[in-house]
């Protein structure tokens, strides 16, 4: 594995904190290409609404697109993750 992302903030936005802000760092699934050439592990809880799960499965879906052979592992947790 070279790369481990435990409850991922994929898109900066989706957090309380950054509502209003005039800028953030770009989603992570603009970096959806580049993560496709990596040994990558990600978890997540199902229903993690900081975070946002569906964001975290998005990113995934997105570096299979780019690479349908990515060696990315995911795995949704039965813990809610943040609330």
């Amino acid at each position: 594995v070279q790369a481990v992302a435990l409850s991922p903030v994929v898109d900066f936005a989706h957090l309380a904190e950054f509502i209003g802000a005039s800028s953030y760092p770009p989603s992570l699934v603009r970096s959806a290409a580049r993560l496709a050439e990596a040994r990558v592990f990600i978890a997540v809880g199902h229903d993690d609404r900081r975070v946002g799960t569906a964001l975290t499965q998005d990113l995934v879906a997105e570096v299979y697109k780019a690479r349908p052979d990515a060696a990315v592992t995911l795995v949704v947790t039965e813990s809610p993750g943040h609330k």
